[in-house]
């Protein structure tokens, strides 16, 4: 072992002695961690801007499907729900903002799904003919989704829906 007199200093102490260059870089280091955190937390409060698009145009293509007659109470929570998420975007709210905006999304979704079900089924009907048994059963259990989903029993609606399409498709 060497004598004390020939150690250095960190090897008596036990502690790392500090460079000049290590103590320059020391408030570098911490701007940069300072501003890697920060970074990520504005990425987490940035403004629901695609969410908000994104219901928008689901909205507007369930219009378009004719969501409007078919499941007009699902249409109409989706457009509350965008209102909804645009106030709370002004209130700068954007994580009740971004979860109105993608529920708003999901409602027109189902709208427009079940629209399209509707036309498809009644399409295949018109083929078929009225005079087919299975065809009136198959406006029977369309009417009946129609009527839940103007109640908000969109899930009960679907089924219902997707039911009648399968029994025109047997039919045909």
């Amino acid at each position: 072992m060497k004598p004390a007199s020939m150690m250095s200093e960190s090897s008596r102490t036990g502690r790392r002695r500090r460079t000049p260059s290590t103590r320059r870089l020391r408030p570098y280091v911490r701007f940069i961690a300072l501003s890697l955190l920060a970074a990520g937390l504005s990425g987490c409060a940035s403004a629901p801007i695609q969410e908000m698009s994104d219901a928008r145009q689901t909205i507007n293509a369930a219009r378009d499907a004719g969501a409007e007659s078919e499941a007009p109470g699902s249409l109409g929570r989706a457009e509350s729900l965008l209102t909804e998420a645009q106030q709370q975007l002004e209130l700068m709210n954007y994580k009740r903002a971004r979860n109105d905006a993608v529920e708003a999304r999901m409602q027109a979704q189902k709208a427009r799904t079940l629209a399209n079900i509707v036309a498809e089924t009644r399409r295949g009907m018109t083929d078929a003919g009225t005079e087919n048994e299975d065809i009136q059963r198959a406006d029977g259990l369309l009417q009946q989704s129609v009527n839940l989903a103007a109640q908000g029993d969109m899930t009960r609606a679907l089924q219902l829906a997707r039911e009648a399409r399968r029994v025109v498709r047997l039919a045909r």
